[in-house]
């Protein structure tokens, strides 16, 4: 009888520990940097090499390794730990939108990426660099760059099209020639008025 009221113990242990297991809040200790963390609750329980789980869909995959500190929930359904999920899982309220509509990713230096129904907004301290076989940006109504210093590097060619272009300040053109209308700005020369008896029509020099 002792037998099986030891074993009726044994499994009502083991019953808890997997239950206590299906969804347990605890902390990173330390990111082994080959997709597994190690944990604690800071109760004794303290397991190692645990995956972190990824938001993903399809194709698409939002990858933040936890460090450490970072808070979340250890998922393991089966009770075996390495065969379980961390899910960070960070309760704060400066970064939540009331508006359901808007969707935040937050980094730790202050970068952020808002979507919402105004557009698009993307936030970083130092700077952004994208990178891609080809880009197009598109402007219904207008597209404004505005910085101290704005640098464009074509090394082919640049072409700008429009009804009309301004330019307000001084222009320094230097490596070449410009060409308007099939017409050397560098190398065209002008005939001697003689209708003024100033010149006898011939060319001039081109410019100095």
């Amino acid at each position: 009888m002792s037998d099986v009221f030891g074993q009726i113990a044994h499994r009502l242990g083991e019953l808890e520990r997997r239950l206590a297991l299906v969804a347990t809040v605890t902390r990173v200790t330390k990111n082994n940097g080959d997709g597994t963390l190690d944990l604690d609750d800071d109760l004794g329980f303290a397991p190692t090499r645990v995956p972190q789980a990824s938001i993903s869909a399809g194709n698409w995959q939002v990858d933040a390794p936890a460090d450490e500190g970072t808070q979340g929930l250890l998922i393991a359904p089966g009770g075996v730990t390495e065969q379980g999920l961390f899910v960070p899982i960070l309760a704060r309220k400066d970064y939540v939108s009331v508006d359901s509509a808007t969707a935040r990713l937050v980094g730790p230096n202050d970068e952020s990426l808002t979507l919402s129904p105004e557009g698009v907004t993307l936030t970083t301290p130092e700077g952004v660099s994208i990178t891609s076989k080809r880009c197009a940006v598109t402007g219904e109504e207008t597209i404004d760059l505005s910085a101290p210093t704005v640098t464009i590097a074509a090394s082919d060619a640049l072409a700008i099209e429009a009804g009309a272009i301004t330019i307000k300040g001084p222009v320094t053109q230097t490596g070449g020639d410009i060409t308007s209308d099939g017409i050397s700005v560098h190398a065209h020369t002008h005939a001697e008025n003689s209708r003024h008896h100033y010149g006898d029509g011939t060319n001039m020099g081109a410019p100095q």
